[in-house]
């Protein structure tokens, strides 16, 4: 699994999950896709979270700025990663 996209990754842990012969990962791989719709959106937590992040290499900014900037960063990761 080394190199493997996160849509194969968890469909894999789905496949284990369920109890299936890790041979049937692949059939996860729709439900992988909508674990990954799911977590697009940054919660306000997770916001918060990456704000922290963020303030870092953009002080200066509003705090509001730098939420929304971390949950910017948030989706284009999740984005990249249902690729």
């Amino acid at each position: 699994m080394v190199g493997a996209g996160l849509p194969e990754r968890i469909a894999r842990a789905l496949c284990i999950q369920a109890g299936q012969p890790e041979t049937a990962w692949e059939s996860f791989i729709p439900a992988a896709r909508a674990v990954l719709e799911a977590i697009r959106e940054p919660d306000a937590v997770m916001q918060e979270a990456g704000a922290v992040m963020v303030k870092a290499a953009l002080d200066g900014q509003s705090e509001e700025a730098r939420e929304e900037d971390a949950a910017n960063i948030w989706r284009y990761m999740v984005g990249a990663a249902q690729r």
